[in-house]
């Protein structure tokens, strides 16, 4: 799996509303993150899902700009 070759570049908070922060902007780690996505289902209706690239909620922070 890509994302394990990551682990050492993540800082991520420990908080319940925490999030991760890499070490390079997100253009380095565009490979890794390619593959993956969240498939969202509804429990209104079992075969409707919503397929989201995770790659969709990486943004580079003000460190990267």
């Amino acid at each position: 799996m890509l994302l394990n070759k990551l682990e050492d570049d993540f800082d991520c908070s420990t908080d319940q509303d925490g999030y991760c922060i890499l070490d390079g902007p997100c253009s380095e780690y565009a490979e890794e993150f390619s593959g993956y996505v969240l498939d969202l289902n509804f429990t209104s209706n079992s075969s409707a899902s919503v397929r989201v690239p995770l790659a969709t909620f990486v943004v580079d922070g003000p460190m990267n700009d």
